[in-house]
């Protein structure tokens, strides 16, 4: 896996699950809204990721995916890269 350092040129696509580092440390299994890159560290206002920290995801039985229990701003984000879909063998 390579990770991509965020910025206003390379954002991962809107609603694709990525890995993401967190500049304060731990690996983040997330999602980013479709929004332009914010300088605001406020998470309630400017929360353009959601995600949880490596595998500790619960499934919900009322939404088909991950729930995902932290929201995040882009200033919190150092890099991404994208969930690769194992080789069916």
């Amino acid at each position: 896996m390579e990770f991509i350092k965020l910025s206003k040129e390379f954002l991962p696509k809107p609603n694709t699950l990525v890995w993401c580092k967190r500049k304060r440390g731990g690996i983040y299994l997330a999602m980013r809204v479709d929004a332009p890159i914010s300088e605001n560290p406020d998470s309630s206002r400017y929360c353009h990721w959601h995600g949880t920290v490596q595998y500790s995801g619960q499934y919900s039985a009322n939404t088909d995916g991950v729930y995902f229990d932290r929201n995040f701003s882009d200033v919190t984000v150092e890099s991404f890269c994208y969930v690769e879909t194992p080789d069916s063998q």
